[in-house]
């Protein structure tokens, strides 16, 4: 049967059976910590978990812990720090390729956070912090396939970002009041105001290959040692940097698994980006929008 839990800013949880009749029943309650505000709730069904944000008050530190949702009454499996600032936003949603569930927080200083939930060792570990807003994120919203997001802030701006690879790939502005940004079919992106709404289209591959040898270029110039160096001592080192970076944000389990990499040999049209070790060959396109060819025909 359907449930409904409830978070309440005295710090209660409670679960509800029968909620959608005219006399629901309460089940159990909990509380996370006396007077801590409960800011998002998100069930993980794929394991049953219950991913709880919570925000802080005197010595109270803001976290987002991880309960089992058959033991509630037994408190929190797990528990992981949050920044200092406020949580504005947060939603829970599952990146399809990698089959892969996280949740991503907007905090009111303009910065986001991604967290994957490891359903094995029932715990949240964090793979990115993100920053390109001048206000608080007041509103997230991911595509279907959960490889894209849109972030909306307090000043109306929209951020649309790459949940794989932790950038973001195009910034939306208007002439008008943003009141709400979501997805449409294919990557499309609608706005809305009290008086307009719009459809935008999707960030082309052009776009986001941009992104990706901009990012890849500024990259290079901070990394090349002074003095004299070789071409080989350079691609070196640059591999390094690489095995570094994926080890560190994502680990290399993640990106050696096949579903990253048909991801992106799907979504972006090569593998590339993932640097020569993570090669693969005969990857096929069985999940995305079917790819053109120069020439206009489908491959």
């Amino acid at each position: 049967s359907l449930h409904l839990v409830s978070g309440y800013e005295n710090g209660m949880i409670k679960v509800w059976e029968r909620w959608s009749c005219d006399s629901p029943r309460e089940m159990c309650g909990v509380k996370v910590a006396e007077g801590v505000c409960v800011k998002g709730l998100h069930y993980i069904r794929d394991g049953g978990l219950l991913l709880v944000i919570s925000a802080s008050i005197g010595s109270v530190q803001p976290l987002v812990a991880v309960w089992k949702m058959e033991y509630l009454s037994m408190g929190a499996v797990s528990s992981c720090v949050l920044p200092p600032s406020e949580c504005l936003s947060s939603t829970q949603f599952r990146i399809e390729p990698a089959q892969q569930d996280v949740v991503a927080i907007g905090y009111d200083n303009g910065a986001l956070q991604v967290w994957a939930i490891d359903k094995d060792d029932m715990c949240c570990v964090l793979v990115d912090n993100l920053e390109g807003h001048a206000g608080g994120v007041r509103a997230l919203r991911p595509c279907p396939d959960g490889t894209r997001f849109l972030s909306l802030s307090t000043t109306h701006e929209v951020l649309e970002w790459d949940t794989m690879r932790g950038m973001c790939i195009r910034t939306l502005t208007f002439n008008f009041q943003v009141d709400h940004a979501d997805y449409a079919a294919n990557y499309a992106v609608i706005v809305s105001s009290k008086s307009d709404l719009r459809l935008i289209p999707p960030a082309t591959l052009a776009v986001v290959a941009l992104q990706t040898t901009s990012a890849a270029d500024v990259a290079t110039e901070d990394e090349l040692p002074l003095g004299e160096a070789s071409a080989a001592e350079i691609e070196k080192q640059q591999k390094a940097d690489r095995l570094f970076e994926l080890s560190t944000r994502y680990g290399l389990e993640f990106w050696q698994s096949v579903a990253a990499k048909t991801f992106a040999q799907g979504y972006y049209g090569s593998t590339e980006y993932l640097g020569a070790e993570y090669q693969v060959s005969g990857v096929r396109n069985t999940s995305f929008v079917p790819k053109i060819d120069p020439r206009g025909l489908p491959l």
